[in-house]
Parts: C-alpha cells; structure tokens; sequence
C-alpha cells in the first residue's frame, strides 16, 4: 500500500465515529449543525470521516451542542490530542474501547486477511465453538463469555448481505485438528467451514503441518484493508491485550507474509475435500 500523508490514525477514525454517533443521537442532520457552529457543511463531513482532525475548540463546541457529561468529554478530548500520533499502539488491558477500536475497523473493512494458527478467526466460528475457546480464556466469568459469544455471532453478519466483507484466510493444519469442546463440537464447527466455502466472498486455505517452518511462525495476525479512508491496518491479539499496526512498511511486510502462506497453503478449490475428509475421520 503506497503510503499517504493524510491518512488518518486510528484514534482519528474513533473519535470520528463517536462524534458521528453523538450527533445522529441528538437527532441533528450534518447541515443543522454547521448552521449551528457557522462552520460549512463539508467541515462537519470531513470531521466525521476523519479526513481532517479536529480542533479542541471546534470539539468543545461539539460536545457543548451534543450536551455531552464532563467524564465523556474528557475521554474525547484526549482521544483528539492524540489522534494524529501514529505507527504501534501500546499493549494495553483488554478494555471495552479496545474492542470496539477493533469492531468498528472490521465494520469499516471491505477485506480482511486472517492467518489462523491454533484456532479459527471468530468470523469462522460456530457458537459452540466460540464459547469453548472463551471457557477456557482465564478470569473470563460466565456473564463475560456469554455476551462475548453473542457479539462473535452478530460479527458474522458482516459475512452476508449485499455488500458482504471479502474474507481470505489461511488455517493452520493445527486449528483443524484440535479438537476445541470436542468430537461433536469440532463436527459443527466442520461442517460450518464447509457452508463458508460455498460463499463467494469467502476464501479459505489450509495450511498443512508438513510445510514446516513459514513467516509466521510467532503466531496468528489479522490485516483490514479499509477503503475510505484508505488505510491498511494489520492487528495482533495477545492474551492481555491488543497491537494495531498503521506504518505503511510494517502492513506491507504482513501482507507479504499472508501471501506466503497462501502460496504454501492447499489451493482454495482443494479445501472442500480437506475438510470432508477431517468430517469422516472425527465420524
């Protein structure tokens, strides 16, 4: 991806977001509220899709119209001083804001790339599958892997409908063979692959054991190719956190990485059969 001096960050796109959101709640149109301000229309367009950041003052006008509480004005006006700051993001807790940074990046993606090592992208999961990999994660109490459960499934919508996410993923031999909550659980989540490839969007390898060494040996990653703003972000989910990588090189040498693995992978066409054939020996 050639890189582009205003693409913006991924602090930008939140914020974006949430001040989309607080004006669509207080009912206004974008025109009501530049008529408001005495700003143009196109300012309030271009804020709300991050192509320029915006002021603290501009802000505080915003959330003064909007009558947002101090403790999320706060919040908001931190995430635009850092908003233009670039390149790794810190490892930080699991939080709520956390993911939806990441939800609302896979809302925006028109494609995604996924390499799966030990199990599969929440995208490919059934139900009974997703909770068993969420049982397991420690200090995750019964209440937390419920809702989690339910947000993975509602995620899958984004896999349908008239302009569905072009998925193209790479399983590792080791995330069909373990057997996550089971013979039977493993049967469902099976035949549940087997329906995905028959979707166009959906394009899915696998990556047998015998190929031995690859770039990706340290783990599972995920890229999210977003057109408006175009911007590629590549994403990596650690047990205690989460990285975003933005720099233009350092995308690069993921995707790089996804094409290598999907050079050495089984072709798409021979996936079906694969999967058949894993069906009949867990039968």
């Amino acid at each position: 991806m050639a890189a582009s001096q205003t693409r913006s960050s991924l602090r930008r796109r939140q914020l974006a977001r949430e001040l989309r959101a607080l004006r669509e709640t207080t009912q206004m149109t974008g025109e009501e509220v530049a008529r408001t301000l005495g700003w143009s229309s196109a300012k309030v367009s271009r804020i709300e899709n991050a192509a320029i950041s915006i002021k603290s003052s501009d802000l505080r006008k915003l959330l003064d119209l909007y009558q947002i509480p101090d403790f999320q004005r706060d919040r908001l006006l931190e995430l635009a001083r850092t908003a233009d700051q670039r390149g790794w993001w810190d490892v930080v807790p699991t939080t709520h804001d956390d993911f939806n940074t990441y939800l609302g990046l896979e809302d925006e993606a028109h494609k995604l790339l996924s390499y799966s090592a030990l199990v599969l992208h929440g995208l490919l999961q059934t139900e009974d599958y997703a909770r068993s990999v969420l049982v397991n994660q420690l200090a995750m109490a019964p209440g937390a892997v419920r809702k989690q459960v339910e947000i993975r499934m509602r995620r899958q919508q984004r896999l349908t409908g008239s302009n569905p996410l072009q998925f193209r993923g790479v399983i590792d031999e080791a995330a069909i063979l373990r057997r996550v909550g089971g013979p039977e659980v493993m049967r469902g989540q099976l035949r549940h692959l087997l329906d995905l490839t028959e979707q166009p969007n959906v394009r899915l390898q696998i990556l047998p054991l015998e190929v031995g060494a690859h770039p990706a040996v340290t783990g599972p990653f995920i890229v999210l190719e977003i057109p408006d703003p175009a911007a590629d972000v590549a994403y990596v989910e650690l047990m205690n956190g989460s990285i975003y990588i933005e720099d233009d090189v350092d995308v690069h040498r993921h995707i790089l990485a996804f094409d290598t693995l999907r050079s050495r992978a089984l072709p798409v066409e021979e996936t079906p059969n694969y999967l058949q054939q894993k069906l009949v020996e867990l039968e």
